[in-house]
């Protein structure tokens, strides 16, 4: 393990005392420790207040008779939980048989300084957008522990956010403005500017939506988007070979060590590796493999899931008519019909456009997929993505 943290330390090392401990021959434990520093900036009282934690959960899975047990705290607190009678009584149940010693350290992981943190905040506290009200950062090392008694697994990844809380205004979404990287040196790189400058609906009167105008998303809502489709087109249950326009070049890279969830296992513990989605001309895979399982917190037991999804379509240039979409929300219809609601402006600027209605499959979505409109960014869920641009009303 690597030794420069020693709160991380000390959990694995009890961790492991505590799998050396087990008597009983079959069981799962596991175990998540985030170490967190958190940074606030109350722009009106300009204070800053900064709390530093841990949060640790663990959990156990022994058969039937104690299919699965969880409990915050240390791996102590769970094991009195887990009653040595519920134990006793369960046979075998484990989720990874074929299980490898694997020790994955992501060496650009690391804890900023809160004086560094306050210092990024205070500069990127103020933009002439929108009125804020604060602003908060938060970085985090996190340790993941998994044994089956013969086989122990463990997992240092790095996470940073920050999040930018506006006041209600005429031109701009309350929304608060939320980033995240896979280490604080990527987070800092981030332009609140730009991406308020990419969100900001209108300036002045509303417009009607123009007709045959090509569509823009940025690249938060293409983000959003593309999570959404990538459900659905390449779920388990979704045939190969479905037609895809040009720009709906998907992949699953987890094996990119700046991806959000990035690892070399997934949370079963499987190797992970790259699998080409979607080709920009048919559907090719699903994201449902093993390599693609994670855990919604320490409490969830592994499930398949979209991992690190990223679009890499070719570059393609604006139509003269066309509209920058700053917010999109989906509203599931019957028969498996999407009805999405869209508030954009004129690409690239201009005066405010009238929300504008699609109801549409999420099939014709892909298929009016063109290409990439400047760089890659990476969103709250794991997907990285350029701004995308589709035919008028994806048709």
């Amino acid at each position: 393990m690597d030794r420069s943290n020693p709160i991380l330390t000390e959990c694995g090392d009890e961790f492991d005392r505590a799998v050396a401990a087990m008597s009983h021959d079959s069981f799962e434990l596991y175990e998540r420790v985030a170490v967190t520093r958190r940074v606030e900036l109350d722009i009106a009282a300009d204070r800053c207040h900064q709390v530093d934690g841990v949060e640790r959960g663990s959990a156990i899975r022994a058969g039937a008779a104690a299919p699965f047990v969880a409990s915050s705290g240390g791996i102590d607190q769970l094991l009195r939980r887990a009653s040595s009678e519920m134990l006793e009584r369960s046979s075998a149940a484990a989720w990874n048989l074929d299980a490898d010693n694997v020790v994955d350290l992501d060496r650009s992981a690391e804890m900023a300084s809160g004086q560094e943190m306050e210092s990024w905040l205070r500069r990127n506290a103020s933009t002439e957008l929108v009125e804020l009200r604060s602003v908060w950062a938060e970085t985090a090392l996190t340790l993941e522990c998994w044994s089956d008694g013969r086989h122990t697994q463990k997992r240092v990844r790095g996470r940073s956010w920050a999040a930018w809380s506006p006041r209600e205004v005429g031109r701009m979404s309350a929304r608060p403005l939320v980033a995240a990287a896979r280490n604080w040196r990527r987070l800092s790189d981030f332009d609140p500017d730009q991406a308020w400058r990419e969100r900001e609906r209108h300036r002045g009167r509303a417009i009607p939506w123009p007709g045959g105008a090509a569509i823009v998303l940025s690249p938060d809502v293409s983000a959003s988007l593309a999570y959404r489709l990538a459900l659905v087109l390449h779920a388990p249950s979704a045939q190969s070979g479905a037609e895809v326009g040009p720009g709906w070049r998907l992949f699953d890279r987890p094996l990119d060590r700046t991806a959000l969830f990035g690892s070399s296992r997934d949370d079963s513990g499987f190797p992970t590796s790259q699998v080409e989605l979607a080709d920009g001309e048919r559907t090719l895979n699903s994201w449902s493999r093993r390599g693609c399982e994670r855990r919604g917190s320490y409490r969830d037991l592994p499930q398949p899931s979209p991992t690190c999804l990223e679009l890499i379509p070719p570059q393609v240039e604006v139509p003269s008519s066309a509209v920058w979409v700053t917010d999109l929300t989906v509203h599931p219809g019957a028969a498996g019909e999407w009805l999405l609601e869209l508030h954009a402006r004129p690409y690239p600027e201009g005066v405010g456009i009238e929300p504008h209605w699609i109801r549409i499959r999420p099939a014709a979505i892909a298929r009016s997929c063109l290409g990439a409109v400047g760089e890659s960014r990476q969103g709250m869920q794991g997907v990285r993505t350029p701004a995308l641009l589709f035919r008028p009303d994806f048709g």
